[in-house]
């Protein structure tokens, strides 16, 4: 609200795209009946019971296995064989810290991926873990308007 009008006032943010932002956005939220009043929408008489149902969780895993791409498997490293690990490094800023993607709703058991590697690991096998780099956080208030450049 802060920027964008005066980004496509300046030519710097072209309304086409914007729109195209705003349709991708708003698309979805519409569909799901975001902005109708709630006995108007089907989704609202979902119990939480259904939701977080071992069925549910169950396929939501399945979904979640099916889903990762493996790019290339040089000399065939992969899947490491758990009984034979000894020693394992989980590294990085968001290892510890669990981050549920956009539109993701609340969870119901979060896991991090360091715990979920702990959760899944043989027993003896030691977890190393560093969390590398700091990612800086900067409020969007910091960022520079007239550095901004045309899309």
């Amino acid at each position: 609200m802060k920027y964008i009008p005066a980004a496509v006032r300046q030519g710097l943010l072209p309304e086409e795209r914007l729109n195209d932002a705003l349709y991708r956005v708003l698309h979805d939220r519409i569909r799901l009946g975001e902005f109708d009043p709630p006995e108007l929408v089907p989704y609202s008489r979902i119990s939480p019971e259904v939701i977080c149902s071992p069925e549910h969780r169950a396929l939501a895993l399945r979904a979640a296995r099916e889903s990762m791409v493996l790019l290339k498997n040089q000399g065939g490293l992969l899947p490491l064989d758990k009984h034979r690990l000894k020693r394992l490094a989980v590294i990085g800023p968001h290892a510890a810290m669990f981050t549920a993607g956009g539109y993701s709703g609340v969870p119901d058991q979060p896991v991090n991926p360091l715990q979920g590697i702990k959760n899944r690991a043989d027993h003896g096998t030691e977890i190393l873990y560093a969390k590398g780099c700091e990612i800086p956080h900067r409020p969007i208030e910091e960022t520079p308007f007239p550095a901004m450049k045309p899309l």
